[in-house]
């Protein structure tokens, strides 16, 4: 609802006033004050509550409008209220004075030959002292009747001379109410726009600065002012060149072209700046800046990244969920947890099956990096062509089939977090070119597009075969090995660490087994030497697909079956050169274990006591062969006690 106030210079037209309000029905508030008064009547009433439209009339309105930063307008007499006043003093004398208090349209001297008076006009009067030069210099000029407002007839009392008051009639007044309200409504409107156009700019992330056609601040928002270290009233109205002149803004006054993107630099903060130029009718009138500094954006990429990897490019595994005692695993994750701690490049060099993307989650759920994205690749499990927009990502329109708006690589997503890429040795030439230039520049292009985009990524690579040894038959290049073999670590296949697979086992039929209660793995002695004996070429993976199977038939069928059973999945894969324990798989193992001690005796006596050649024809490491040897007490002349332990056969270790 507009809030209206009309302020009467005097009490006719106070009395007029109200008696319209009350016809219209409509919320105005009637008060009495002239001049300096009403002025002061004015900010009275905006100190109690905010009003949009003031009426008054005459040099009142003058005075409110300088008083208070509210709309004015006038009620001044209308022609009709003019000639009627005109009349009125006509029969109080032929000579008429008209003490003006407002410009006069239209021209009051042609009433006069229509009245049949003479008319003295005066020049327009503000005040008091105004008023009564002009009454005196209408008297001199022999003036019989004075017609005017307030204080002309005031004057005209002091002096003795019949006056007319010339009032603002209901009509008048009935009019200068609708368009005070007519007023109000467009300026509430304006209102609305203006408070909306300032909470955008306000509450704008951006920094916003906007100058007029001499240069001079104009526009300045919150974000603008706090980024250039002022008030908002300290920027406006001053020169640019006083307030940022970092932004260059000024140039687009002389050279109207928008610039976006630029990079700007105060006090050690990078802006990113966006200039336009402000054209009306094709002339310059201003221009604007937005700018935002880089950290802001840095912010609010990886925001927008957390939200997109939320969806499952997370790390789920931890140290803690890493089973085993043996000194290979405890050298390996001691070695992992302290290369957590840096962000330099990680590679692992595992056999299929050792648990590389285990470590690289371990790693990164151990580093400063635990709250940014885990982001895993199987470089060997896509073609070249589809792994590379998977890693880089691609422009709308790069290639055929390229989805709308384009799509962020696995790069992008991994900004501030981690990427893993395992089977790093089944990338093509052309793509190893591409990871490098990633890896040295922390920066990179999608396909079909033409800007940079910088990286903060920290690399775990993960191989399945020796690097160097690819290197050396030029499968690999040299530059990108040396790039990824910056903190190298080996994780032991599960043959090398055989004491670990009784806990192994008995945690993949826990975490598998339904019924806690059952969860326990119960297995002969001569059963786990077997499996400790056996080379398990799938490592931990193999294992987990036994226990799963133990799983499933333990409650089917008698336990020594069911062991049976496992050793009948031994054997399928059980080298040929192992044919004792191949007959002895598939039978009870009750009396000796179904590795044959009495082959690997005659074996030890064929290769006169070299283990190393014993194990490869075996297809098993020394250090299996040495624990197997030891299990099974055979102690001959060429046995491992005489002999000690042998150093482990490193057939993937890449060091």
């Amino acid at each position: 609802m507009v809030r209206l106030a009309l302020i009467a210079p005097f009490p006719q037209l106070a009395a007029t006033a109200r008696d319209v309000v009350q016809k219209l029905d409509v919320p105005v508030t009637v008060v009495e004050g002239a001049l300096d008064q009403g002025a002061a009547v004015a900010r009275r009433l905006i100190a109690r509550q905010p009003f949009d439209v003031f009426i008054t009339r005459g040099p009142t309105v003058t005075s409110v409008r300088a008083a208070v930063d509210v709309q004015v307008t006038d009620c001044n007499p209308t022609p009709y209220d003019l000639l009627h006043a005109m009349d009125a003093a006509r029969p109080l004398g032929r000579k008429v004075a008209l003490i003006s208090f407002y410009d006069l349209e239209p021209d009051a001297n042609k009433l006069a030959p229509i009245l049949g008076i003479k008319l003295f006009i005066s020049a327009v009067c503000r005040d008091l002292a105004e008023v009564r030069a002009a009454v005196a210099a209408a008297l001199e000029a022999g003036a019989e009747v004075l017609v005017g407002g307030w204080y002309t007839v005031d004057v005209a009392r002091e002096h003795g001379v019949p006056s007319v008051l010339l009032e603002s009639g209901p009509e008048t007044v009935r009019a200068a109410i609708n368009k005070a309200q007519e007023l109000g409504q467009i300026r509430r409107q304006e209102m609305a726009r203006t408070r909306q156009l300032q909470a955008i700019l306000d509450y704008a992330s951006d920094g916003i600065v906007a100058i007029d056609q001499r240069g001079q601040v104009n526009v300045v928002n919150r974000a603008a002012a706090r980024r250039l270290g002022m008030a908002v009233n300290e920027a406006l109205g001053r020169p640019i060149t006083q307030v940022a002149p970092e932004l260059g803004l000024e140039q687009l006054l002389f050279n109207p072209q928008a610039e976006l993107g630029v990079v700007r630099a105060r006090g050690g903060i990078t802006w990113a700046v966006n200039l336009v130029p402000i054209l009306v009718d094709k002339e310059v009138s201003g221009a604007l800046a937005t700018f935002q500094d880089a950290t802001q954006i840095q912010r609010l990429e990886a925001k927008i990244r957390r939200q997109l990897y939320s969806r499952g490019l997370t790390a789920r595994f931890t140290f803690d969920d890493l089973v085993g005692s043996s000194g290979a695993l405890r050298e390996a994750l001691w070695k992992a947890r302290s290369y957590a701690q840096t962000d330099s490049t990680v590679l692992l060099i595992g056999e299929t099956g050792t648990g590389k993307e285990l470590v690289a989650q371990s790693i990164h759920n151990a580093s400063p990096r635990r709250s940014g994205p885990f982001v895993a690749i199987n470089c060997g499990a896509l073609p070249e062509n589809l792994l590379e927009s998977e890693l880089f990502g691609y422009e709308e329109g790069a290639f055929t089939g390229a989805r709308r708006g384009g799509k962020a690589g696995l790069f992008e997503l991994a900004h501030g977090g981690t990427i893993f890429l395992d089977e790093v040795n089944a990338t093509s030439p052309a793509l190893q070119a591409r990871l490098l230039r990633v890896i040295q520049e922390r920066e990179m292009i999608r396909l079909g597009g033409n800007s940079v985009i910088p990286l903060d990524v920290r690399i775990i690579a993960a191989s399945n075969q020796p690097l160097s040894a690819l290197v050396a038959g030029r499968q690999f290049r040299p530059d990108l090995y040396y790039r990824l073999n910056v903190l190298k670590l080996v994780l032991p296949p599960l043959r090398e660490r055989s004491e670990d697979i009784p806990l192994l086992f008995a945690r993949f039929v826990q975490r598998l087994e339904v019924n806690p209660a059952a969860a326990d793995p119960r297995l002969s002695a001569a059963t786990v030497a077997a499996m400790q004996a056996y080379a398990w070429p799938g490592n931990i993976r193999e294992l987990e697909n036994l226990a799963q199977k133990y799983v499933i038939l333990r409650d089917r069928i008698p336990p020594e079956r069911l062991e049976r059973l496992l050793l009948e999945e031994l054997t399928d894969v059980l080298p040929a050169a192992f044919p004792e324990a191949a007959r002895h798989a598939g039978a009870a193992p009750e009396t000796e274990p179904p590795t044959g001690p009495l082959a690997l005796q005659e074996l030890l006596v064929r290769y006169r006591g070299n283990h190393a050649r014993l194990a490869r024809e075996l297809g098993i490491s020394r250090t299996t062969l040495w624990k197997l040897l030891r299990r099974l007490g055979l102690t001959d002349g060429f046995g491992p006690e005489r002999r000690g332990a042998p150093v482990g056969d490193r057939d993937l270790t890449d060091r």
